[in-house]
């Protein structure tokens, strides 16, 4: 639907003009709402925190976003990796279902490594700390009510972080199966039943 609108014009009689008024307020509706919609995306838009022990030299990495920290031992040989993870912008702490330990299994009952998480008390930021398998002793999963994970060597998600402007940031470890963890390759397996085939035959002859 159009709309009139009079203009006047020096020396002239009044002007009659036709606006689309209708067709103007929704485009200008609809580039508003493009604008928040856009906003909204890159405030929600989540990091993804990924803590790597998948290599035999103790060595545990982390990588995924621009506001951690390194706080002790990643990357260093250590079997721990410690982290401060800042809000993003002014946002704070709002969630999360990770709890203050996180176990993680070997495959065999037993735990391999630890994720702890802290939140800081002004809720500015978080601590994460992976701790890695050590040459300690080992304690059962069932010691301490369960493991949560069992590593595989490949990515797991663990958990999300819920900050107050709604961005989510998703905690992820990859940690490499334990001896008693790996299954043998195909190659292992024909070289160990070779052996038992000779052993077998030596000990018929000797009988």
């Amino acid at each position: 639907m159009e709309h009139k609108a009079t203009v006047p014009f020096a020396g002239s009689s009044e002007l009659t003009m036709r606006v689309p008024w209708r067709g103007l307020v929704t485009s200008l509706l609809l580039a508003a709402l493009f604008c928040v919609f856009t906003l909204a995306a890159q405030t929600a838009k989540a990091d993804s925190i990924t803590f790597q022990d998948t290599t035999s030299d103790n060595i545990v990495n982390v990588s995924g976003s621009s506001r951690l920290t390194t706080a002790a031992g990643c990357g260093t040989g250590v079997e721990i990796c410690s982290i401060t993870l800042a809000a993003p912008g002014t946002a704070t702490f709002k969630a999360s279902a990770l709890p203050p330990v996180t176990y993680i299994g070997e495959g065999n009952g037993n735990i391999s490594d630890e994720l702890i998480f802290a939140v800081s008390t002004d809720n500015k930021f978080v601590t994460l700390t992976f701790l890695s398998d050590s040459e300690g002793p080992t304690a059962s999963c069932a010691s301490v009510g369960g493991c949560t994970f069992t590593e595989t060597g490949l990515s797991q998600l663990a958990g999300s972080i819920i900050w107050s402007d709604l961005s989510t940031d998703s905690i992820n470890f990859a940690s490499d199966p334990g001896e008693s963890g790996v299954v043998p390759e195909p190659t292992s397996l024909l070289l160990l039943g070779s052996g038992l085939t000779l052993i077998g035959g030596f000990l018929r002859r000797r009988g």
